[in-house]
């Protein structure tokens, strides 16, 4: 009887343990409530046409403007896909600069399913919420062109949470491993 009590005050230590350190770390944690789904904010205003072709000029993670007269910036608001546009490649700017230089690239993708994951993620309507916490941070819209077949180009606007942040499927599809560079350039300070 005695070994059968200790084997069970055994277990209601380890229990115990394990209960208050997961109390400790939700406690402590990142998140400040519980997980809820929230509606995004979908861009509005007119569909922004832009080249398929990232600058690669020093304006970092820009494409060119429809008329070729100015860089399309991120952060400049991109507008929402319109109905029944179709693309068959995206084109990616990217940047990346640090104390010397700053090296700009342009990033292509045409396989179906990526796009496919793209049209899905700038239509994403609701997203998972933890807790209410915002930060101050900003993010530009991402610089990406959808280019349908008949070479029609558009920088679309990627839907926010309720802290104005561009929505994570953006985020995630804009990091997925199959994107190939195209060209790049390094520019020196």
């Amino acid at each position: 009887m005695r070994p059968l009590i200790l084997a069970l005050g055994g277990v209601v230590l380890v229990a115990g343990t394990a209960f208050a350190a997961s109390r400790d770390f939700w406690q402590d944690g990142p998140s400040t409530g519980p997980i809820t789904m929230a509606m995004t904010r979908m861009p509005t205003g007119p569909v922004v046409h832009v080249q398929p072709e990232c600058t690669l000029d020093g304006v970092p993670g820009s494409l060119k403007s429809a008329d070729g007269s100015a860089p399309k910036v991120p952060g400049a608001p991109g507008g929402p896909v319109p109905a029944g546009f179709i693309p068959v490649r995206a084109i990616f700017c990217s940047s990346y600069g640090d104390n010397k230089s700053t090296t700009a690239t342009q990033l292509e993708t045409r396989d179906p399913v990526l796009l496919a994951q793209l049209m899905t993620a700038y239509s994403t309507a609701s997203v998972a919420k933890l807790g209410d916490r915002c930060t101050l941070d900003m993010q530009f819209d991402p610089a990406v062109a959808l280019v349908d077949a008949q070479g029609t180009a558009i920088m679309p606007g990627p839907p926010r949470d309720t802290c104005d942040k561009v929505v994570s499927p953006v985020r995630d599809v804009l990091k997925d491993a199959r994107w190939t560079v195209t060209r790049s350039a390094t520019t020196p300070f």
